[in-house]
């Protein structure tokens, strides 16, 4: 793999915005939790293996989702869970307790309860359902419905760049840009054949200057290349130039997160954050 730094155009400057890709060594998480805690450490980064720089593309945007699902929960499996629960956490006594509390509720709603157990217990029997009561009274059993968080979501980054040679150490530079992309997604084999190891890992940094992160601008996590698309004929037509290289190319790449954003993941830094 192409090893230092790679970067196109060739005559960028340092006090351009640039991205940053650092192709990086892949590292297992492992399992095992930190001191007092059951959260897992911290991803360890491997040494960077090659840095490539290139323009800031058009089009760049981030989309942070959260995933929520819709929840049910009706009287009779509210009143099952009660007694679960305080059977669970205080034995016999407060099951005892709960059941009792339960038996109260259902002495005052007595009419209701007699009908909710009814038209459950008929609908079951019937093979009918909930739909039994709906029938029956045009009235179905409140679900209690409410949105419950369900877990987090990846995040998903696309970036294109038409890449054209104007000079033939610029043509070197495209060439072994493209290369080291598609080595360092590449899966990897063991010595002994017996096991295929994780590609590398890439880290995205959007910079403004040399080495400062742009803070205007979103902050990724470490991420894997799941696609690479190299375009050798962007312009429909196959031309060369005299070393025989295509006069263009257009590069696709696509990338995912490999950790979720976590509220504590935005810290006292000022920038506009994940």
């Amino acid at each position: 793999m192409p090893s230092n730094s790679l970067r196109y155009p060739i005559d960028m400057t340092d006090r351009m915005n640039k991205l940053q890709i650092n192709i990086i060594e892949y590292k297992p998480r492992g399992v095992a939790g930190t001191s007092g805690s059951f959260e897992v450490g911290e991803r360890q980064k491997g040494r960077v293996l090659t840095s490539i720089f290139l323009p800031v593309p058009g089009g760049i945007s981030d989309q942070n989702q959260v995933s929520w699902n819709k929840g049910d929960m009706n009287a009779l499996q509210a009143a099952a869970a009660e007694f679960a629960v305080n059977a669970i956490e205080g034995g016999p006594k407060d099951a005892t307790a709960a059941a009792e509390a339960i038996v109260g509720r259902l002495k005052i709603n007595e009419d209701a309860a007699k009908q909710l157990v009814v038209g459950a217990m008929a609908g079951a029997a019937s093979g009918l359902g909930s739909q039994l009561l709906t029938r029956q009274t045009g009235a179905i059993i409140n679900p209690n419905t409410e949105l419950l968080f369900n877990g987090p979501s990846m995040r998903n980054f696309g970036f294109s760049f038409n890449m054209s040679a104007r000079s033939e150490n610029e043509a070197q530079s495209i060439t072994k840009i493209i290369r080291a992309l598609k080595q360092g997604m590449s899966v990897r084999r063991s010595k002994s054949g017996l096991f295929l190891l994780s590609p590398h890992i890439f880290e995205l940094k959007y910079l403004a200057g040399s080495s400062q992160q742009n803070p205007h601008l979103n902050k990724f996590k470490l991420c894997a290349m799941t696609g690479l698309n190299v375009n050798y004929t962007p312009n429909q037509t196959f031309m060369t130039l005299a070393n025989n290289m295509p006069v263009s190319y257009q590069v696709d790449m696509q990338f995912s997160e490999l950790e979720p954003i976590f509220n504590d993941d935005y810290t006292n830094d000022n920038s506009i954050g994940f």
